[in-house]
């Protein structure tokens, strides 16, 4: 019998034996993975172990070769211990591959990059998910069999920006604890319809449309919200939201005012930017989800402009990352009219 050796590494500490085999082998349902290790034909270490066995980085655990797919043994970058055709597993060449995204920062725990508008963060298809998880199979140092990267915080398909994704268990752990903790601060470039004079503070509430479906069906018919916020608290769905609001420029977009926002987020709600902004009379231009007019050159300008962390933090974030404006944010501020650095 063929069996393949896969080598736990850091990111499979501590995790049990059922629930990493569960990762390494997506085909195989739970029951049938606890009959496998029954069987023998998963070991820890050349030996038979329950499926609640805790694996520590180092561990050597070996699968029987025809539960593992192709796919996964070429992704887990297994060895071949003993094979009955006497034939090599075949491993993928990724030296001509170029990863199409720009990374701003990168290291062993944490991976930050600037997303263009218009690609999905998450997804089996064109994701920026997806294209992180490939990189990842290809040039982690500590190839885990259970740990996958994936986003710490939201951005929308259509915002553009600072996006971080986890490299490790414990970036992603130190990331969402600072998040949950208010150490971490991110702070938004837009440009809105209409003037806003002075910096604001908005303190306003925002609610899921879909949990409320009884009280919003009126205002779904009037115009599609993925969420709604209000100045008050209007039912037990609502949370808060907090925006401090900068303006910085001034233009204008076919005769109508337009102002750029510097929006400084304490809370971290879905939509809560957009929602707030047109809430005060400022939706983001060409955002029609929330009561501005459609524009031809993008669905709405939005940019994750800054990142800033603790100094000295567990993972070596640095204190500030800043992304670049995409070329079509540039051309629409030329196109207010907008002279803007």
């Amino acid at each position: 019998m063929t069996f393949l050796e896969f080598t736990a590494a850091e990111n499979d500490n501590d995790r049990r034996l059922d629930r990493i085999i569960r990762k390494c082998i997506n085909a195989q349902n739970l029951s049938g993975i606890y009959s496998a290790i029954r069987k023998g034909f998963i070991k820890v270490n050349g030996k038979k172990k329950p499926p609640e066995t805790h694996i520590f980085s180092g561990d050597k655990i070996t699968i029987a070769r025809f539960l593992v797919s192709q796919e996964d043994a070429t992704a887990a970058a297994s060895t071949v211990i003993s094979d009955d055709n006497g034939k090599p597993v075949n491993n993928e060449t990724h030296s001509n591959y170029s990863f199409p995204y720009n990374i701003v920062f990168q290291n062993e725990n944490i991976l930050v990059l600037n997303k263009p508008s218009g690609v999905p963060v998450h997804g089996k298809e064109n994701s920026l998910e997806k294209e992180v998880r490939h990189l990842f199979d290809m040039t982690a140092k500590d190839t885990s069999l259970a740990f996958v990267p994936g986003p710490v915080h939201r951005l929308d398909k259509y915002t553009s920006g600072l996006i971080a994704f986890s490299w490790s268990i414990r970036g992603a752990h130190w990331f969402l604890d600072a998040l949950s903790h208010n150490k971490i601060h991110k702070s938004y470039l837009g440009i809105a319809s209409g003037i806003l004079k002075e910096e604001s503070r908005w303190e306003d509430f925002i609610f899921d449309g879909k949990k409320d479906a009884k009280n919003t069906i009126k205002k779904r018919r009037e115009q599609f919200h993925t969420v709604f916020a209000s100045q008050k608290k209007e039912n037990d769905f609502s949370k808060r939201a907090l925006t401090t609001a900068t303006p910085l420029a001034y233009g204008e977009y076919k005769t109508n005012p337009v102002t750029v926002i510097q929006y400084k987020i304490e809370t971290g709600r879905t939509h809560q930017i957009r929602a707030q902004s047109a809430l005060h009379h400022l939706p983001l231009i060409g955002d029609t989800a929330y009561g501005a007019k459609k524009i031809p050159s993008a669905e709405f300008f939005l940019h994750a402009q800054k990142l800033e962390a603790p100094k000295g933090n567990a993972i070596a974030l640095p204190a500030v990352l800043q992304a670049e404006l995409t070329n079509e944010f540039k051309q629409f501020l030329k196109e207010c009219r907008i002279q803007f650095q």
